[in-house]
């Protein structure tokens, strides 16, 4: 006679896995899984077991981990064994929806180790996918060579919020990379101009200033003060791998 856990395993199978996986497939490929097999075996235990075929994600969520008739639970989902991963993942995936949306599919059944990146690296590779999406020419790189001379051309950003009370405001010159480095309580343009203020008057006026399009640099104000004081403003993406190949190209001319 089944018990309630065989019973909600059964109906998870069947109401959302039957098409892709069965009951006995499923304990048969479970416990053909070196890792998922020595689990089983495990569970009870105070610890998990130390076996190089047992992924050390498992360790992470050993406490969650819980059997019934021959299958691998963690709280609500199935335990999927390697050799089941790539049907799952793909059916998951009909309808060729992209990989958050495959990922949430799949996570309310199923669950195992790096299943992000396997999701994550299936979607990429699809076919129909790919022919679907625009694919458009990036444009190619114009890298800016260095300066002829000091405080030219400036690159700025702010650091924080640290503590979660202050920032780090960084002024640096390409062309030597010196750095201006101020406290600040918040990235708003009026404490930042001050600052501002007082590095040029330091340093003098640079032609170019490089920002990231954050506040205070996207700001109405910004852009009022930058026609002022006769620099101009010129936006990065961050985190843009072209903008950090440029950084490179920089980096590389100023070593030379």
């Amino acid at each position: 006679m089944e018990n309630d856990e065989d019973i909600f395993v059964n109906r998870v199978i069947e109401d959302t896995l039957s098409h892709a996986v069965s009951m006995n497939e499923l304990r048969e490929e479970s416990k053909n899984d070196p890792g998922i097999s020595k689990l089983i075996a495990s569970i009870g235990k105070s610890h998990c077991p130390n076996d190089l075929s047992v992924d050390k994600v498992y360790k992470e969520v050993y406490s969650d981990l819980w059997t019934t008739d021959g299958i691998l639970m963690r709280n609500h989902q199935i335990v999927v064994p390697f050799s089941l991963q790539p049907r799952l993942i793909a059916i998951a995936h009909q309808g060729h929806q992209h990989s958050d949306k495959t990922l949430k599919l799949l996570r309310q059944t199923c669950w195992f180790p790096m299943m992000h990146k396997a999701v994550s690296d299936f979607v990429s590779s699809c076919i129909s996918c790919n022919a679907a999406s625009p694919h458009n020419t990036p444009v190619p790189l114009e890298p800016n060579l260095l300066p002829k001379g000091p405080w030219q051309n400036l690159h700025a950003d702010f650091k924080g919020p640290i503590a979660g009370s202050y920032y780090l405001h960084v002024v640096i010159d390409q062309y030597s990379k010196y750095p201006e480095v101020d406290i600040l309580k918040s990235t708003s343009f009026a404490k930042l101009q001050p600052v501002l203020y007082r590095i040029f008057n330091t340093h003098g006026i640079p032609e170019t200033l490089s920002t990231d399009n954050g506040p205070p640099y996207s700001s109405h104000d910004m852009t009022e003060y930058a026609k002022h004081m006769g620099f101009k403003l010129t936006p990065v993406t961050p985190y843009d791998p072209s903008q950090m190949d440029l950084q490179k190209t920089l980096s590389n001319s100023s070593a030379s």
